[in-house]
């Protein structure tokens, strides 16, 4: 609960327009939908498709953890959440995070020699972590970590998304066409 609403719809609306099935996933607690925010106002509730405990990083190709008004901190604070993050990382699978999102990378242990950006009042708790914080540009991709600042660049932050996994299914069929 606590995203902020835009931070969820608009990647959300950009994969699924170009055919991407989309699932949310939230902790074990929060059943059925969850609580979306227009500056710390609740706006809109948006249906779960599963908890956590439910989730295989296995079924997935990319994680995107957005930002918001109290997500990070219910986020950053649970432990299956964090497992799964790591897991995820761990794969080579693309973790991608915007605004306060990327505290929940911090709290994972994913930062540290890491190029990451985020809005600008968690920036000194990324460097504490040993991140390499930029923050003239609108999405940072290092590896399979994709960042971006705040709202008003989820355009950026969502075509660094898509690119990165055409770019991994490219990499995927190649590397099957070499194994025939």
């Amino acid at each position: 609960h606590g995203f902020e609403e835009i931070e969820a719809t608009y990647p959300i609306e950009h994969m699924t327009r170009r055919g991407a099935v989309v699932e949310v996933i939230t902790p074990d607690w929060i059943k059925d939908r969850v609580m979306a925010v227009k500056f710390l106002k609740p706006s809109i509730w948006i249906p779960v498709t599963k908890q956590i405990s439910q989730a295989n990083v296995e079924d997935y190709h990319a994680i995107i953890i957005p930002g918001g008004a109290w997500n990070p901190i219910i986020m950053r604070t649970d432990g299956q959440i964090l497992d799964f993050v790591k897991k995820f990382h761990a794969s080579g699978k693309l973790v991608a995070s915007v605004c306060h999102g990327p505290q929940v990378l911090l709290s994972a242990g994913l930062v540290k020699g890491r190029k990451i950006t985020g809005v600008g009042d968690i920036r000194q708790d990324l460097r504490n972590a040993g991140a390499v914080v930029i923050e003239d540009r609108n999405a940072v991709v290092d590896g399979n970590i994709i960042t971006s600042r705040d709202p008003n660049d989820l355009a950026f932050f969502s075509t660094a998304i898509e690119k990165f996994l055409k770019n991994a299914a490219r990499s995927e069929a190649l590397m099957g066409a070499g194994r025939n």
